[in-house]
């Protein structure tokens, strides 16, 4: 599957939530929700460390899904082209 219909179909799950819960999709929600998925990452991996626990991989990777399809409407709602900035930051990465 390509980036663009990843994106896609996020886009389209996003907007369909928010139309049940009757959420606006602005681009303070989705920041809100991408810093409280992202913060249940960071407390996953961290929970090792902190709590001595081992790290639930299957949480890790549903997580880490719920921060891609939060940066994906990210980038709808402010027309970024994922694949080409992705591109050009892959490049510029290589070169440092």
């Amino acid at each position: 599957m390509k980036i663009q219909e990843l994106q896609e179909m996020s886009i389209k799950a996003i907007k369909d939530r928010c139309s049940r819960l009757g959420i606006e999709r602005t681009e303070e929600t989705m920041m809100i929700h991408f810093m409280e998925e992202f913060g249940e990452l960071a407390k996953q991996i961290m929970n090792k460390k902190l709590k001595k626990k081992e790290i639930d991989l299957k949480n890790v990777a549903e997580e880490l899904s719920d921060c891609f399809i939060l940066l994906f409407n990210l980038a709808d709602h402010f027309n970024v082209d994922l694949k080409k900035s992705l591109i050009e930051k892959i490049e510029d990465v290589n070169k440092k």
